[in-house]
């Protein structure tokens, strides 16, 4: 038989397994929603990318703007820099997980 302080000390034990369970779901929930947010938008300034030129072309080149960005050769530029921004985040958040989940297994098997 268990005495009340085993009794406690393993329910103490099993919280913590369980807080920690809950906070690894809630890191992959977040890192997932991070990543498909930044794929997505790489995605979608690659889409404007290429419609761009569809846009741009009704305007002369005679148009007056306020933005040197404005201009159509540099939209292009604009556009890959931000894709390259947005994956270049997302690879970093992925190679940071691959990181801790190994730190996380070595740690679990030095206990």
């Amino acid at each position: 038989m268990r005495t009340s302080e085993e009794r406690v000390n393993e329910m103490h034990r099993r919280m913590e397994t369980l807080k920690r369970k809950n906070a690894r779901r809630a890191e992959l929930a977040r890192e997932a929603g991070m990543g498909a947010l930044c794929l997505g938008a790489a995605v979608g300034i690659a889409l404007a990318a290429a419609a761009a030129p569809k846009f741009t072309a009704a305007a002369g080149e005679e148009t007056l703007t306020g933005s040197i960005f404005a201009s159509r050769p540099a939209l292009g530029y604009i556009a890959v820099a931000l894709a390259a921004f947005c994956l270049g985040g997302l690879f970093t958040m992925v190679c940071f997980r691959l990181r801790s989940r190994k730190e996380e297994k070595t740690d679990d098997r030095d206990r």
